[in-house]
This record gives C-alpha cells, sequence and structure tokens, in this order.
C-alpha cells in the first residue's frame, strides 16, 4: 500500500542530486516476527514492556563518545525496536517499514560518524547503531519532556525511519511518521543528532494535539509549526542553538570571505534585524551562511543552508518565545506555548496566533506576565496591547490595596502607583524589589498622593516583583527590566 505524504516539515532545503527525499512512504508487511507489520494510526503499548543495553550519544557525536543506557518500554521480548512511543528500522538494512530488530536484544552496537552518505549505495556504510541511537532519543523524549514535564498524553506512536537520502528530515502526521537523512551537501547524519530528532517528532505531538498541517497551508501556519518545533526542542536541552553538530559545508579550497555559520538556526537573534515589522519583516534575511568554490566556473560563491520564509519567520517566532522564556523563565513560558498550540488549527496565521498566545498568558498567569509576553513580542515588531490599569475606576478593584507598575518592559525606570478602596489599609507603604530568586535588590517608601519612581538602571536585564506593603495588606507585580 502506499501512503502520499502531507509533509509537517523538512528541516534542510537541500537533498542529494539525484536521490531526494521521497514524496511517498511505502507502508510494507513484513515477512515473520523478525519484521513486524506496520498499521496506522496507533495507539501507544500499555502494560508489559522490557529493557535492553545500548549504546547511544548522550547528545551528539561533539558531546563526547557514545554510553550505555537501558532502552526502555521494548515490547515483546526486547529484540525489534518496537516500543511504547516508537518503532524504528532502517530504509536500507531492514527495507522499507521493516524494525531494526537484533536476535539477542542487545543494542550495543558501534557509531560510526564517517560520512553516512554512502550508505545509499554501499551497506556496509550504514550503522546499526543508527537506529537505535533514534529509539533512545524519541523514547525518553516523549516520556520525559512530553509526558512527565508538559503533562501531554501521548495517544499515537511514531513510525522513525534513518538511512533515508538526502539532507535533514522531515515528519508527517497522516502516517505517523518521521524520516532522517543520511546528509549529503550541506548537513551529516541526522540520526545522531539529538536536538533534529526532537524537531521533527515535536511536529508530530503538535498534530496529535490539533495543530496539523499539511500541503496547501498557508506559510505563516508552516512558519508556525517551525518555531514551535524549534523552541520545544530548545527548551527542554535548555539550548537555543539547533542542530549545530549536523552542519557542514561544502570545501571551501582557495575560497577567502566571512566564516561559515554552522548553526542550522538559532533562536538567540537580534531584535532589530529579525524583526516582523508588523506583516513586512525584511527580504534579505537569510542563514546558514556558507562560502564554497564552484567547480563549473571557478569562483567562489556564498550559499546559504535554507533561507524559505517559512523558516526565517519561523525563527522570528521561535526567537520571540525564547524572549519570553528569558523573562518569564521556562515553566512559564512552555506553559503558554503549549495552551497555544492546543488553540492553533492548520488556518492560524501568526495575527491569530499571537491572541492565543496573548490570552493564554493573561489567563493563566495574569496581567502582569501577559506584559512581558507583549513586551517580548513587541520588540520583534508584533502589534499587541495589554491594559495596564491605569485607567481602571478603583471601585472595580477586587482587593483592598493594589499598585499600577509602568513601563513594562523598563529600561532606567519604573513608576508606581498606589490604590487603596478599603479603611483597613491606611498605614505607610513600604515596597521592596525582588528578582526571581526572592533576593531583596531595593527598598523604599510611597504615599497615595505621590507616584514612585524607582532608578533600575542599575540592575541586571529579566524579570523583577515590586511589593508593596500597608500594615497586613500587600500587593504585588511583576516588571520586566530589559537591556
Amino acid at each position: 500500500m502506499i501512503c502520499p505524504v502531507e509533509r509537517l516539515d523538512h528541516l534542510a532545503a537541500f537533498q542529494s542530486p539525484g536521490l531526494p527525499l521521497t514524496s511517498e512512504i511505502a507502508s510494507v508487511i513484513g515477512d515473520g516476527p523478525a519484521s513486524p507489520s506496520w498499521t496506522i494510526p496507533y495507539s501507544p503499548v500499555r502494560g508489559m514492556r522490557v529493557t535492553a543495553p545500548a549504546h547511544v550519544f548522550a547528545t551528539d557525536p561533539d558531546g563526547g563518545d557514545a554510553v550505555e543506557v537501558e532502552l526502555q518500554g521494548l515490547v515483546g521480548d526486547g529484540t525489534v525496536l518496537d516500543g511504547e512511543f516508537v518503532r524504528v528500522g532502517s530504509d536500507r538494512l531492514d527495507g522499507a517499514g521493516v524494525l531494526a530488530s537484533s536476535p539477542s536484544a542487545d543494542y550495543r552496537f558501534a557509531p560510526d560518524t564517517t560520512e553516512a552518505v554512502h550508505c545509499i549505495t554501499d551497506l556496509a556504510e550504514c550503522p546499526r547503531f543508527d537506529a537505535v541511537n533514534v529509539y533512545h532519543h524519541v523514547d525518553s523524549y516523549a516520556r520525559e519532556f512530553w509526558e512527565d514535564r508538559m503533562e501531554v498524553d501521548i495517544t499515537f506512536r511514531a513510525e522513525a525511519r534513518v538511512h533515508t537520502a538526502g539532507d535533514g528530515g522531515f515528519a508527517d502526521w497522516p502516517t505517523r511518521s518521521m524520516k532522517l537523512g543520511v546528509g549529503n551537501i550541506f548537513m551529516k547524519n541526522s540520526a545522531l543528532s539529538d536536538d533534529l530528532i526532537y524537531h521533527e517528532y515535536n511536529h508530530l505531538v503538535m498534530a496529535s494535539l490539533g495543530f496539523e498541517i499539511g500541503v496547501g497551508v498557508s506559510e505563516e501556519t508552516r512558519a508556525l509549526h517551525e518555531a514551535y518545533a524549534d523552541y520545544f526542542m530548545a527548551t527542554w536541552t535548555d539550548d537555543p542553538r539547533i542542530a549545530e553538530w549536523v552542519v557542514t559545508c561544502p570545501p571551501r579550497l582557495h575560497c577567502e570571505g566571512p566564516p561559515d555559520d554552522t548553526d542550522l538556526r538559532t533562536l538567540i537573534l537580534d531584535a532589530e534585524t529579525w524583526n516582523w515589522r508588523q506583516g513586512q519583516p525584511s527580504e534579505t534575511l537569510k542563514y546558514g551562511a556558507c562560502l564554497r568554490y564552484h567547480e563549473g566556473d571557478r569562483k567562489c560563491k556564498q550559499s546559504w543552508n535554507n533561507f524559505t520564509s517559512v523558516y526565517v519567520w519561523g525563527m522570528i517566532w521561535g526567537a520571540a518565545l525564547w524572549d519570553v522564556r528569558t523573562a518569564v523563565g521556562a515553566e512559564i513560558a512552555d506553559g503558554i506555548a503549549l495552551a497555544a498550540v492546543r488553540r492553533h488549527t492548520s488556518e492560524t496565521g501568526l495575527d491569530e496566533a499571537l491572541t492565543h498566545v496573548m490570552d493564554e498568558a493573561e489567563g493563566r498567569y495574569g496581567p502582569n506576565v501577559a506584559g512581558a509576553v507583549a513586551a517580548a513580542f513587541e520588540q520583534r515588531g508584533f502589534l499587541v496591547s495589554v491594559d495596564t490599569g491605569l485607567d481602571r475606576p478603583e471601585s472595580d478593584l477586587p482587593v483592598s490595596l493594589s499598585i499600577d507598575v509602568w513601563p513594562n518592559p523598563a529600561e532606567h525606570s519604573v513608576h508606581l502607583r498606589l490604590h487603596r478602596n478599603s479603611a483597613r489599609s491606611q498605614g505607610p507603604a513600604i515596597w521592596t524589589l525582588t528578582d526571581l530568586l526572592g533576593r531583596q535588590v531595593l527598598e523604599g517608601a510611597m504615599t497615595d498622593s505621590q507616584p514612585a519612581s524607582i532608578d533600575i538602571s542599575n540592575l541586571t536585564s529579566g524579570l523583577y516583583r515590586v511589593t508593596v506593603r500597608v500594615d497586613d495588606t500587600m500587593s504585588s507585580a511583576l516588571f520586566l527590566k530589559m537591556h
């Protein structure tokens, strides 16, 4: 049976000449117990599971030698890479749709970090290690990040295939599949890069939550999918650089010029340059630059790994999410991002997505966090407004004591205004400023008639809490210190 693919993602813009990543995925029925059939859709396997020893990379080959782990969640007797969250096979070693196996249930294979591109024509260049590495990273990521940290119930099993032709990888929700290329011109073997594996799996998880995309969706929607796939991966690894081990550049030969950019993508980006500009981002934005010598005309030329609008726009949105994480912390930023994704659909563009983000920030964490989120997106060129409460009548205040803090974010100073609507809080007002670790950094006094002005020019950038106390009554608010 041949199933047409609706690609969720194509992480690389280049494939091997003459060996493109296939536009169709074959679903093949196996020949026996060592070659189980693949049928969709999957549900996770619950109940009896086994473990097996294996060698994997903790991150990627730059992170050190392979380490020994116990593969979790294997079903049956553990002799096939068929698990609770993922099933893995090699298109070259096992055949299309057939899962990788070890008759002894021992997966301690040796890695090979040489050019895996030769695997396409020579089976001796296809390491058995690669499928095992992918199984471990998808399984542990599904458990530790998506289920334990994000509290998402994974209701599908992914079909992961290694040793496919070309650079990068892609994911396809209708078949619950992800493919990882052996590399060619601009990339190395994707099966050895933990962050690229996580990125592709993220596409499947988001689709399972209702944020499905496929053929015919807008570039803005696809950009959002790329951005969140990057962000969730980066917040788990705590590293905004994406797939830095995977990216390579062709030989320079005698070329001299700017250094090659070996990050596939990054979420640490200059806000003035990587800016949405209210729907008119610069058309010159590119990334992943490589200087190479062209044999045909004997000239040195600059190329880019991946610079289509989808990825550029996705980087801007992803950078805004990372700015939010920097401002309010991973736990809050992750919660906002996940809640927004649950509301996104195949028709969601950037404006609607921003509404979802702001609604979730306000509803879950209150106006001060929402203000910090708004500030992060505003500096990236998105139009967003937040009600600061400055014009709110005191009769509407739900508590006897409240404060207004502005501007938010602030650079040199912040101002406080005190509201009292109860005779229970008529004593002197004392304000304190603390960082997110609860350490007091400033203190002062204020009155109802005169707003307080606090000099914050010497504070480091980040999120701070200002608290005002009157006798036993207190009110607090968060604000973001920028620059």
